[in-house]
């Protein structure tokens, strides 16, 4: 180093300047060492790593639609019965109570008929007078009319005995009427089932005084009974024809269920019709169940009950689970290269958990059921099957039926 000092003293050049620049020179070089001998590192492609999700294999199946609805029991024909005379009740049926059975034609109760007695003798006396006078009468006119034909009486005799004639038979004739309108009121004294049912209110009591149109009480037939079902109009269309309960009409099964006395009970029956007019409050239409009564196995008039109808059958109906419905209706398909794939899809209908596919998958196609938000179209991943065979099957009436306790 004192050699260097004294060569920069003996050149003209400061000692601490050129220890500087010998002190670069010398940084520089190590640098320079070091990156020509350092290993170069080349980058490597990041693997990508195959995530496992839950897949559902679509597969073509036959399923029937089902429509659900609610409604009320109620009978198919309800009558109030009302006094068609004055008088007392003097009789009560032991079957008219509120729920008391009874058959077509069966005394319920009676009214005092004595004074409707009195006034049918009546007019079966005037009958007999009148058909008599009415003899008379007839009689006297041929006599009378004879007469005049031989010159023998005069035309205003045969008058008089013509218009006493017309008299005569009036007068039976009004007699005839009264006497039919007598046996009526005797007969309307007894009051009679109009059909087999029940009694569904009782108004009146024995002893008490009824006037004409006086309403005695309420029944009801119990040979059916009929579920008015609200639905929406959407939902005909999966009924299996629109002209339900027409003269060749298609009626649809369907099953009533409710819980009653402490167990669940189901009703088969039919739709019998569609009302005329949709509900102007609700903009429902209403189709109305029947199911056969009169048996003590069917519902009680005013039990509420659930309602699945019968629909259309579909042949080759696609079904996925309805967790695998992504935004904007498509759902996410593994490919052959098992990458996720946004595909479009035209949903049918949504009945519960599951999805019914009109279009935009294949038979056999995977389709994601996983939630995780991390899985996204383009993932690599490992399908898992969630089915290995067509589980997903939807509560139809006919199945419910067959399963259920009747």
């Amino acid at each position: 180093m004192t050699l260097i000092i004294r060569k920069l003293q003996q050149l003209g050049i400061d000692p601490k300047l050129g220890s500087a620049a010998m002190l670069l020179v010398v940084v520089g070089l190590i640098v320079w060492l070091m990156m020509s001998t350092s290993t170069q590192v080349e980058p490597k492609a990041s693997e990508k790593i195959a995530v496992p999700i839950d897949v559902w294999r679509a597969q073509k199946q036959v399923i029937e639609l089902a429509v659900h609805s609610q409604g009320t029991v109620a009978p198919r024909t309800q009558t109030e019965l009302v006094a068609e005379v004055n008088g007392v009740v003097i009789w009560l049926s032991p079957q008219w109570v509120a729920g008391g059975r009874f058959s077509a034609g069966e005394e319920l109760l009676r009214i005092d008929a004595s004074d409707y007695r009195n006034a049918l003798q009546r007019a079966q006396a005037n009958v007999t007078k009148t058909t008599a006078q009415l003899s008379r009468a007839t009689n006297e006119l041929e006599r009378v009319r004879s007469l005049h034909e031989r010159q023998l009486a005069s035309q205003s005799q045969l008058d008089n005995v013509d218009s006493e004639y017309q008299v005569a038979v009036a007068n039976a004739a009004d007699a005839k009427a009264a006497l039919s309108q007598a046996q009526r009121d005797v007969q309307r004294t007894t009051i009679r089932a109009p059909y087999d049912g029940l009694v569904s209110q009782k108004l009146i009591d024995q002893g008490q005084y009824v006037s004409r149109g006086t309403a005695l009480g309420s029944v009801y037939a119990n040979d059916f009974l009929e579920v008015r079902l609200p639905l929406a109009d959407s939902e005909l269309e999966y009924l299996e024809q629109a002209n339900i309960g027409g003269t060749d009409g298609y009626k649809p099964p369907v099953l009533l269920s409710a819980v009653y006395a402490g167990r669940e009970k189901h009703w088969r029956g039919v739709i019998d019709r569609l009302e005329a007019s949709i509900d102007t409050r609700s903009r429902m239409v209403f189709a109305v169940a029947r199911i056969p009564g009169g048996t003590e196995q069917a519902p009680p008039v005013g039990l509420f009950v659930k309602a699945s109808i019968s629909g259309r059958k579909l042949d080759n109906a696609l079904l996925i689970p309805r967790v695998a419905l992504r935004d904007n209706n498509t759902v996410l398909v593994v490919n052959n290269d098992n990458v996720l794939v946004k595909r479009a899809v035209q949903v049918l209908r949504i009945t519960g958990d599951e999805l019914i596919i009109e279009s935009g998958l294949d038979n056999g196609d995977l389709v994601s059921t996983s939630l995780s938000p991390t899985i996204a179209a383009g993932s690599t991943v490992t399908p898992v099957l969630s089915n290995s065979a067509p589980a997903l099957i939807l509560d139809t009436p006919s199945q419910a039926a067959s399963n259920a306790s009747l």
